[in-house]
C-alpha cells in the first residue's frame, strides 16, 4: 500500500507501465469517495461565498488580492496572457513525445524522465557552481552566499529523523536566515540549493527593514529564489559540454516552469468556474469534474491525452481546501522573475543595482511601487509576455538540442 505522495512520485518513473498504473490507481481510489469529496468542497465554497457576502468583498478572489497587495486588473491581465501562450507548452509536449518515441503524450507521460544522462553532483561541486553564478551576477550576492557556506548556516545533510523537503527560514530582521534541504548528490538538488539561497539573499538584504515590513507578500516572495535558480541554471548549461545533459537540464527546467506558470493558471481558472457555478446553485460531482476537464483541456489542447480518471484530478489539490485562490500567486511570482531575468539579459550590469535595491526594500511598499524603479508595469500585457518569451526561448533551445540527438 502506497501513500498519495509515493503514488504521485511515480509520475517521474522511467517505466511507462508503472506511471500509468500509478495514475489509474490514484484516480480509481479518489472516484470511490466522490460523495465525500464533492460535499466537502462544495461546503467550503459556500462558506467562502457567505463570508464574502458578510464582509462585503466584491468577488471570491478579492480577499486573496488584498493579502497579495495586488488588484483585479493586474491579475486578470496576467492570466489572460498566460492563456494566450498555452501553445508554448503544447509545442514542448509534442517535442517530448518525439523524444520519448511516442505518437502523443498521455497525461502520465508529462513528467517522464528523458534519459539517465544527468551526472552525479557532489555538494562541494554545487557550492562552487552556485557561488560562481551568484558572484558573476553581483559580487555582493556572491560574498553573502559564501558566508552561508563558511558559517554553516545551511543544513544539507540527509539523516534519520530530519524533516524532508527544503526551505529557508528568515525569522526576523535581527537574525540571519537559515537554509534547510536534503542534498542527495544530483543536479536537481543544486537547483534547490540555489532556490533556497535566493530566499536567504532576500532575507539578508532586507534586514534594514522593520519586523512589520520585512516579509514580502506572496506575489514578491519568490523574486530572489527563482532568480537565483535561473542564474545557476544558465551557468550550468553554459559550462556543461554534453548536449544530452544540456537537453535533460533544459527539459527539466521547462517542465518545472510549465507546472508553476501554466498549470497554476489552470487551477485558478477552475476555481473561478466552480465558484461562479455555486453562486447559481448546488454543485453535483459531474459539474465539478467537467469544470476541471474544461480548464485543463484548454491548456493541454490536442498535445496531451487526458485520461478518463483525471476528471477527479481536482480532488487532491490541497490549495483548493486550505488556501483558496492561492495558486495565481505562483504564476505571478514565476512570471515576474522570468520577465525580470529577460530584462537583465537585455540590460546587463545596469540592471543589477536596481534589482539589489528591490530586494533591500523587503515589503516596505506595495509590489507596484517597489517594481516601478525597474520600469515594470504589471498592468501592461507586454510585461507579462516578456516572461513567456523567455519560456519560448527555452523550448527553442530544447528543439535545437533534440535535432543534434537525432
Amino acid at each position: 500500500m502506497l501513500t498519495m505522495s509515493e503514488i504521485l512520485a511515480l509520475a517521474h518513473h522511467h517505466q511507462r507501465e508503472i506511471r500509468q498504473r500509478a495514475f489509474e490507481s490514484l484516480f480509481d481510489i479518489l472516484s470511490t469517495h466522490e460523495l465525500v469529496l464533492t460535499s466537502v468542497y462544495e461546503t467550503l465554497i459556500q462558506d467562502h461565498l457567505t463570508m464574502d457576502r458578510l464582509r462585503r468583498f466584491p468577488h471570491p478572489m478579492a480577499e486573496r488580492h488584498l493579502d497579495n497587495e495586488i488588484d483585479d486588473q493586474a491579475v486578470e491581465q496576467m492570466m489572460t496572457v498566460a492563456e494566450a501562450n498555452y501553445g508554448i507548452a503544447q509545442e514542448y509536449f509534442r517535442l517530448k513525445a518525439r523524444l520519448l518515441g511516442l505518437p502523443k503524450l498521455e497525461l502520465f507521460d508529462q513528467y517522464a524522465p528523458l534519459n539517465d544522462t544527468l551526472p552525479i553532483c557532489s555538494f562541494n561541486r554545487s557550492q562552487q557552481m552556485v557561488l560562481e553564478a551568484f558572484s558573476a551576477f553581483s559580487p555582493r550576492l556572491g560574498a553573502l552566499a559564501h558566508e552561508f557556506f563558511a558559517r554553516r548556516w545551511i543544513d544539507a545533510e540527509v539523516r534519520a529523523g530530519k524533516r524532508g523537503g527544503a526551505f529557508c527560514a528568515s525569522p526576523a530582521p535581527v537574525l540571519h536566515p537559515y537554509v534547510l534541504l536534503n542534498y542527495t548528490d544530483n543536479l536537481r538538488d543544486m537547483m534547490t540549493l540555489a532556490h533556497e539561497l535566493g530566499h536567504a539573499m532576500h532575507g539578508c538584504l532586507a534586514r534594514k527593514q522593520t519586523l512589520f515590513n520585512y516579509d514580502p507578500p506572496l506575489t514578491m516572495a519568490e523574486t530572489a529564489s527563482v532568480f537565483g535558480e535561473f542564474l545557476v541554471f544558465e551557468h550550468l548549461t553554459r559550462t556543461e559540454k554534453d548536449p544530452q545533459v544540456q537537453l535533460a537540464l533544459i527539459c527539466g527546467k521547462i517542465e518545472d516552469t510549465c507546472a508553476t506558470v501554466f498549470r497554476q493558471n489552470v487551477l485558478t481558472r477552475f476555481e473561478q468556474a466552480v465558484f461562479e457555478q455555486r453562486r447559481r446553485g448546488r454543485l453535483a460531482p459531474e459539474a465539478i469534474c467537467q469544470a476541471w476537464i474544461e480548464a485543463n483541456g484548454r491548456y493541454y489542447g490536442d498535445a496531451v491525452e487526458l485520461t478518463e480518471g483525471y476528471r477527479w484530478g481536482w480532488s487532491y489539490i490541497p490549495h483548493f481546501i486550505h488556501t483558496r485562490f492561492y495558486c495565481y500567486s505562483y504564476v505571478f511570482g514565476q512570471l515576474l522573475v522570468l520577465s525580470l531575468y529577460r530584462q537583465y539579459k537585455e540590460e546587463g550590469a545596469a540592471f543589477v543595482p536596481h534589482y539589489i535595491r528591490l530586494l533591500e526594500a523587503g515589503a516596505s511598499d506595495s509590489p507596484e511601487a517597489l517594481l516601478k524603479p525597474l520600469g515594470v508595469d504589471f498592468h501592461d500585457q507586454a510585461f507579462w509576455q516578456r516572461g513567456f518569451d523567455e519560456i519560448r526561448n527555452l523550448v527553442e533551445r530544447a528543439q535545437e538540442l533534440a535535432l543534434q540527438k537525432t
